[in-house]
This record gives C-alpha cells, structure tokens and sequence, in this order.
C-alpha cells in the first residue's frame, strides 16, 4: 500500500515473520495457547463444524484407521474436535513450527485407539511422499505465510487423491484486524479462498461460518475441498 503526502509517497508493506522467528514467538504463548482458544469458544466451534460436515457425509469414505494429518497443529485444538467428532480410531500425524506448541499438543492428544506421531516441520517443505494422508487440514496456518498457495500447495500434494482438506483462515473483519496487527496475519475472503484452492487442485470447495458463536464467526471461516 501507497500514501501520498504533498511530496511524499511512503509505501508500507506487511512483514511476515520467518519460520524460525514464528516458532520462537508461539514457543513463548504455547502454555496459555488453549485458554486463549477457550475464551474465544474455537473448541466448540470446530466441533460444530465437525459435526455439520459428518452430518453431510464428508466423511463417509473415510478408511478404518485413516491417516489423518495437522498442518499447524498447535495445541491440538482443531484434531481434538475432529476425533471427537469424527473418527475414534485414526493415525493421527500433526505438524507445526514451534516445539512448545507441540508438547502441549502431545500431551492434549494422548487418548486410547489414537496413534499420535508429532513432528517440528514447516508446512511449506513437508516431510511426506505424495498422496500420503486420507484428510489433511489445518487451522490459522496459512495466513502466517509469505505466500500462502505454497503451503496450500503443499497440502494438497501429500494429501490423496478423492481426499478432502478442511483449512480454517482468519476472514476479512474490522473484529479480526487486532489479529492482524497483533500476530501479522494475512487475512482473507471466501472469494480469495475459492480461487486459491481451485488453483492449487481442490474441488467441490465450500466455505462455511461459525455460525452461533460470534467471535469464532466474525474472524475466521472454515473451507473444504476435495483433491481431484
């Protein structure tokens, strides 16, 4: 973005943090990540959510012992909802950039029938041959990401073909814009997310709203895709 003043044109362009830098940061809040989350109800969110797209059969092809994975899993928050949900007994893989984050995650997703296998990656350079997962998803990732369609990419690239990928983003909103300053988001639009999924090989997308919960609903939207 420009302004002009008199003579004066200054530019200001947002800085988004490297991944070693975003780690450290969420290294620091890991401990009160979940009570955060909990004020806001995004537990109760992403379980609504769950439940309206096992009430629609998104998840109806979904293998014995499918083979899940956590873009960003954080503190476990969204894969909770998901198992509670959806599957009982699944191969659970999560992924995120700070190891504080992942230990609350590890001790959040150490449940009975749950194979839990945690790893510090980026999402952008995933560790998985192609066609690895049965769902992946992920929620609030792609905005901490210079270039967002990379990690899209990524995601799609490991998940198999026929598969879904359910991914939360922080929405156009004057309630999110604090977000935004305060963590140097990225935020979007349905229209943006329709795009940028189809380009990246998703199908049969749709883009749902936190409806119920008004801080869940006025800063983020949840879409789904199938990988062609």
């Amino acid at each position: 973005m420009q302004i002009t003043i008199g003579a004066w044109r200054i530019a200001i362009e947002q800085i988004t943090p490297e991944p070693h830098e975003l780690g450290t940061i969420y290294d620091r809040v890991a401990t009160q990540w979940e009570r955060s989350l909990d004020r806001l109800r995004y537990p109760q969110a992403y379980r609504s959510f769950f439940r309206e797209l096992r009430r629609c059969g998104q998840f109806n092809g979904l293998p014995i012992n499918a083979h899940v994975l956590d873009c960003g899993i954080g503190t476990g928050a969204l894969s909770s909802a998901f198992l509670q949900q959806c599957a009982s007994t699944v191969r659970l893989t999560g992924v995120d950039i700070s190891s504080g984050m992942l230990q609350v995650a590890r001790r959040t997703l150490t449940r009975p029938g749950i194979s839990t296998v945690l790893y510090q990656q980026d999402v952008c350079n995933l560790q998985f041959p192609d066609n690895t997962f049965d769902i992946v998803m992920g929620a609030h990732i792609l905005e901490h990401l210079p270039d967002p369609s990379i990690g899209l990419r990524e995601m799609v690239r490991v998940l198999r073909p026929g598969a879904p990928l359910v991914i939360v983003v922080t929405r156009m909103s004057l309630f999110s814009l604090w977000l935004c300053l305060r963590w140097s988001l990225r935020r979007t639009d349905p229209s943006h997310m329709l795009t940028m999924m189809q380009a990246v090989g998703l199908k049969d997308v749709r883009v749902y709203r936190f409806m119920g919960l008004p801080w869940c609903n006025w800063m983020s939207i949840a879409c789904v895709g199938i990988k062609a």
